[in-house]
């Protein structure tokens, strides 16, 4: 079994937890499970009641002047003697590269969700990607080979979202029984506000014709305009809208399962789905629907956002034939997400990974030197470090 430091460079507090720290967690108790070590350096507050009863050893790195992290988590990987890094973004996996250099330990790099890094990526084989957007994309934007990339979109566990019923008390979202009731869940910044104008579209051509209600879930500075926006949207329905913001917090299962359908993108859906809800996907350039068997694939493949696809749906569809997808088209779009998303399938990309490392650690490294010279680039500079050396001289050391 493996020693494995997860490591996030995200800041995050009790209220807002993004979905890349949600799928680091659960990818990281999966693997704990299996057997394995696992530790998680992250620069947050380890009260979040998601890490309450994970076996896991959680260690909180500042976030410092950009070479007091490496610093840090160099002495952690030294003295915890972990035997591989997995990085969930970017700014850990240079921070984690920095630490590696001089403890020797390999890294698996996981690029979550979003459109393509700007940032630049390190050239090293054994990146996992989340969607096929990242895959096809990374390679024309980065210059890295898409040998080096393995598409695993696993992060969610299924087991929780079916089986826990209520989780810290219960939220009542104060839905009538009788209306269409939809919860939406999203982060409310700029950027991401045009995908929940997008909804709100969608919202007043219902209320046209018939009662709705809504519930929005989420924080950002882009609240009060989206407010605002609301507000005038109920004036002219008539009452037929009903739309109330509960500010931002972290959703669960008894959460979800109070709505008629939940609107999002990326994990939220997927958690859903999981939870045994029906989904629908709204993005920046539109509202493209309910999750059906049809239109999953087409929208797994842009990590459930829509980007770069054109959105054909309507709410009032969706919410017309609801009970028709229940009853003949929900269960087959669970087990195909069940598929794709769970946990199990991650956790076990990552150990695959884990063991091509160990098994032959000179051929790990030589694909490196070969290829890339272990080299990452930096605007116009390129710096070349001696990976090659680490991985033949430091890792086969510690292997023997």
């Amino acid at each position: 079994m493996a020693r494995i430091l997860f490591v996030v460079s995200q800041n995050l507090n009790n209220e807002l937890i993004a979905g890349h720290f949600l799928s680091t967690l659960s990818l990281a108790c999966r693997l704990r499970q299996r057997g394995h070590n696992i530790g998680l350096a992250a620069s947050l507050d380890f009260s979040l009641p998601e890490l309450q009863g994970a076996d896991i050893q959680l260690y909180q790195v500042p976030y410092p002047a950009f070479i007091g992290r490496p610093v840090a988590l160099n002495k952690l990987v030294r003295n915890q003697q972990y035997d591989v890094i997995v990085s969930m973004d970017v700014g850990a996996a240079w921070h984690a590269a920095l630490a590696a250099i001089a403890a020797g330990t390999p890294i698996i790099q996981i690029i979550a969700g979003g459109p393509v890094p700007r940032f630049p990526i390190i050239h090293l084989p054994g990146i996992i990607v989340f969607s096929q957007e990242l895959y096809d994309g990374i390679p024309l934007v980065q210059g890295i080979p898409q040998d080096y990339l393995v598409l695993s979109a696993g992060r969610i566990d299924f087991s929780y979202f079916e089986n826990v019923v209520i989780v810290n008390g219960y939220r009542d979202f104060g839905f009538t029984k009788n209306i269409s009731s939809v919860l939406l869940v999203s982060r409310m910044h700029f950027g991401k506000h045009e995908a929940i104008q997008a909804l709100f579209e969608q919202i007043k051509e219902v209320a046209r014709l018939r009662e709705i209600q809504l519930v929005v879930v989420g924080e950002g500075d882009a609240r009060s305009i989206l407010e605002a926006q609301a507000a005038q949207i109920v004036e002219q329905s008539k009452g037929r809208a009903r739309i109330i913001f509960m500010g931002g917090f972290r959703i669960t299962p008894s959460d979800l399962r109070q709505a008629d359908l939940v609107i999002g993108q990326g994990r939220t859906v997927v958690e859903a789905l999981a939870s045994g809800v029906p989904a629908g996907v709204c993005g920046s350039s539109g509202y493209f629907g309910l999750l059906t068997p049809t239109s999953l694939p087409i929208l797994v493949k842009t990590n459930l956002t829509g980007r770069g696809i054109q959105n054909q749906a309507t709410l009032l569809e969706d919410l017309e034939r609801l009970d028709f997808h229940k009853a003949h088209e929900f269960d087959e779009v669970h087990r195909m997400a069940f598929d794709i998303y769970d946990v199990s399938h991650g956790a076990r990309t990552i150990e695959l990974i884990v063991e091509s490392i160990f098994e032959e650690p000179s051929s790990f490294s030589t694909r490196c030197m070969k290829n890339m010279l272990g080299y990452i680039k930096t605007g116009t500079r390129v710096i070349t470090w001696g990976f090659d050396k680490i991985y033949r001289e430091l890792i086969i050391s510690r292997r023997q």
